[in-house]
């Protein structure tokens, strides 16, 4: 079957039933689609797909892995909804306070700090507006320790997990999401391998004796990719291109 977001619930679903269930990248079955588009000529197109050597299958995930990828995707949007909501807050006590501070922690806790002194010090128009968008963001940030809490407790026993928050820079959501998405790393002949499955490297454009090589390839899980080089490991993305866990 080609890969896509319900290919590993059927996977599971036909494995129970005794069959070996292979899954193809959809980008590369596509190349052997000929003409239109049609059941017949998708079917032909896994044939040829699946004959070739050189493509990968796509190991399916098992429900547990399911459950982790889950509660990323959930948490994703609700913080990129905490920051945006911080930042609004910030802007607003930069504009009432000439010297306030632009960092979202910071001027939340001077906005607090004044919400609970008198009305002169905080225009009236603005204190029942404020004092509702901090209300909503300590709501949010309670919910991000509730999806933190769940990542934590799902993946507790997992020796995987725990070996890689031994990495420094590797907390609870980057163990969690590698686990999740890459499931067994064996599969990985080295550390280059998973960087180049990650769209780490380079783009390259060769030809004979001339080599051309570009920015990152940007390809694979962007969310995984995120917390690996922009997040707090980024410092320590040493290990990607071989480290000891590999």
């Amino acid at each position: 079957m080609e890969a896509c977001g319900s290919a590993h619930y059927w996977a599971r679903r036909i494995g129970e039933h005794g069959h070996a269930v292979q899954l193809l990248p959809a980008q590369y079955v596509r190349q052997y689609v000929r003409r239109n588009k049609t059941d017949r000529a998708d079917a032909a197109a896994l044939i040829e797909a699946a004959r070739c050597t050189a493509i990968r299958t796509v190991p399916p995930k098992s429900l547990e892995q399911q459950q982790v990828l889950v509660l990323h995707r959930l948490r994703k949007p609700v913080d990129e909804h905490t920051t945006a909501l911080s930042q609004y807050v910030a802007g607003g006590a930069t504009r009432i306070w000439h010297r306030s501070s632009t960092r979202a922690r910071v001027a939340r806790a001077r906005i607090a700090h004044y919400l609970a002194q008198p009305p002169q010090e905080l225009p009236a128009a603005t204190r029942p507006l404020l004092a509702q968008m901090l209300s909503e963001v300590k709501e949010l940030e309670h919910r991000i320790e509730q999806i933190e809490r769940e990542l934590a407790a799902l993946t507790r026993a997992d020796p995987v997990v725990r070996q890689l928050r031994q990495i420094p820079g590797i907390g609870l959501l980057s163990s969690t999401a590698i686990r999740a998405a890459v499931g067994n790393v064996e599969r990985f002949d080295c550390g280059r391998s998973f960087a180049s499955w990650l769209g780490l490297t380079p783009r390259e454009y060769s030809s004979g004796e001339r080599r051309r090589l570009g920015g990152i390839s940007t390809r694979g899980d962007v969310y995984l990719r995120t917390l690996l080089v922009h997040g707090p490991a980024e410092s320590d993305a040493w290990w990607l291109s071989g480290g000891s866990v590999f």
